[in-house]
């Protein structure tokens, strides 16, 4: 049998579960703090369309200059008819939130009409420098949403504070 010394200089139940909530609380805070830019958006529908590999291309570039952001889908129970996107972009050393908003992406009407899957390709530029973190979703023609897929793009200022040299 311990005695009273021995039972306080021992390691206690209440200070290992401590440290181990401490860390699921810091876990759960740098989680969340790494999804601060992920936008709202809408709920996906179990049996709604699927889409996949979203990537800008490149993945930098120069305010002014244009990018792509390009990703597949799948549409197995009906056509697609839009494709949105929700953006946020940070800027400076602290990475704050400049901006945000959503836009219905410019894509080829082309690219959804019949087909049950494919690669879609919408061009953008960017105005302004920073990093814009965007989420992307899909919605059929019977209303089912898919699901959101993230990516970012940095877009640097240019170079002499004028035209954009796009090369």
């Amino acid at each position: 049998m311990k005695t009273n010394l021995e039972m306080k200089t021992g390691p206690h139940r209440g200070q290992r579960g401590g440290s181990r909530a401490a860390l699921v609380v810091l876990g759960a805070w740098l989680t969340v703090a790494a999804c601060g830019h992920v936008a709202k958006m809408q709920t996906p529908a179990p049996d709604g369309p699927k889409i996949s590999d979203l990537e800008f291309l490149p993945d930098r570039t120069i305010a002014g200059c244009p990018a792509t952001l390009r990703f597949h889908f799948e549409a197995p129970a009906g056509e697609i008819v839009r494709a949105i996107g929700a953006w946020t972009l940070e800027q400076g050393l602290r990475k704050r939130t400049a901006d945000s908003g959503y836009v219905v992406l410019a894509v080829d009407p082309g690219a959804f009409s019949g087909k049950k899957s494919g690669e879609v390709i919408a061009p953008m530029t960017f105005a302004r420098y920073g990093t814009y973190w965007y989420s992307v979703q899909v919605q059929d023609r019977a209303g089912r949403w898919s699901n959101v897929e993230n990516d970012a793009i940095v877009v640097a200022p240019p170079l002499s504070g004028g035209l954009p040299n796009c090369q």
